[in-house]
């Protein structure tokens, strides 16, 4: 699990730190560096891929993230114009295990290369990190089939890759022990425990899959089926709209996850009704009980409340639930040295803390403005 990361002179943050837990929500004002934080880790596992294992430069541009040049990388408020460095802390059951790494600033480059020596840095090499952009691919007739990154269960950064690992996938049995699968459901492969929680999202949801080898695409269709009645005909996903096509990558990689294994996601409430929010609130805190790191940049409220509200009714230890909030004072030349951390939050009802009250609207105060006009 990925305990801490610390970050300087790298885009907005000249100095900072920041805390997870096995389910960390990243919320805060726009452009207050909640994706660079995300970038940070990308970044990282991009370079130990794209150079087997030693991370003899510092790729800025890549399939995990695209940072441009060593401009754009490099701090703007910085006091040290020649190295950008990352400090990363991994934590298993049995240790911890720290690596820094310093690289050399160059405008125009591509990639950095390291104060030092190439580092023969073991980051993230148990862990399959798995990222969801907030721009995920939405409706489509048809998606890309490879059956190599189906079996390796490569969604893709926009999740163009989701439908494709679901049919390879679809058949596959999930363990009776696992958190994920509800208790009523009978049929427990794969297809069926994704079309429980897309049901969740949407009353009487589901999907069907299928495959087409010579032209190497998947199709999905949607069917919906009210209390008593027979499902209707297939609907075609560009006749339903976005929320449960940006829904799919969401719960595909939750429920092929594996312990060990960190995800980064961007907004899943993109497009989501509350009750959906909901779903995918419950799904990523199943995840997480099977020993998957989730980390989320979200600007919602209602996946916020509905975790606090799960540690107050004990459903949830609060530790293994963390609230870094973030604001345009982490930035820059105020860079703080440690992000703000609200969680964990204990079994009591307590406030959030004063940064967050106006950006949560914590106390009602729309619907207190609605009732004292109109009451």
């Amino acid at each position: 699990m990925l305990s801490s990361i610390s970050i300087k002179n790298f885009k907005p943050f000249r100095d900072f730190h920041a805390n997870f837990a096995p389910v960390t929500l990243m919320m805060g004002e726009n452009g207050s560096g909640k994706s660079t934080i995300l970038q940070s880790i990308l970044i990282l596992k991009q370079s130990v891929r794209e150079n087997n294992q030693d991370i003899s430069n510092l790729i800025l541009n890549g399939d995990y993230c695209n940072i441009g040049n060593g401009r754009d990388a490099l701090c703007r408020s910085s006091d040290d114009a020649e190295v950008i460095s990352f400090r990363v802390e991994m934590q298993t059951t049995k240790s911890s295990d720290t690596t820094e790494l310093k690289f050399k600033y160059e405008p125009e480059a591509d990639f950095l290369q390291p104060t030092g020596q190439p580092i023969a840095a073991t980051l993230f090499s148990d862990a399959k990190v798995t990222y969801l952009a907030a721009e995920r691919t939405g409706p489509r007739l048809t998606t890309p089939f490879s059956k190599t990154k189906a079996s390796a269960g490569d969604l893709g950064r926009n999740g163009t890759g989701s439908a494709a690992v679901l049919f390879a996938n679809s058949s596959t049995v999930m363990s009776d022990k696992d958190p994920r699968i509800p208790k009523e459901l009978v049929t427990r492969n794969i297809l069926s425990v994704f079309n429980h929680y897309l049901g969740l999202i949407s009353t009487g949801a589901s999907i069907k899959v299928a495959g087409f080898a010579d032209l190497d695409s998947v199709a999905t269709t949607f069917n919906f089926e009210n209390a008593g009645l027979l499902p209707i005909e297939s609907i075609r996903p560009t006749n339903v709209g976005f929320g449960l096509s940006y829904s799919i990558s969401i719960i595909i990689s939750c429920l092929q996850a594996k312990p060990g294994d960190i995800l980064l996601i961007e907004n899943p409430e993109a497009h989501l009704h509350t009750k959906g929010q909901r779903a995918i609130a419950d799904l990523i805190c199943k995840t997480a009980d099977t020993g998957v790191q989730i980390i989320l940049e979200t600007h919602s409220r209602e996946i916020l409340y509905w975790l606090r509200q799960k540690v107050i009714n004990k459903e949830l230890p609060a530790e293994t639930v963390r609230l870094n909030y973030l604001s345009s004072s982490d930035r820059g030349e105020d860079s703080l040295q440690e992000c703000p951390t609200l969680f964990p939050l204990s079994d009591q009802i307590g406030e959030l803390g004063d940064a967050t009250q106006e950006f949560l609207d914590h106390f009602g105060t729309s619907m207190d403005f609605i009732q004292n006009t109109h009451g």
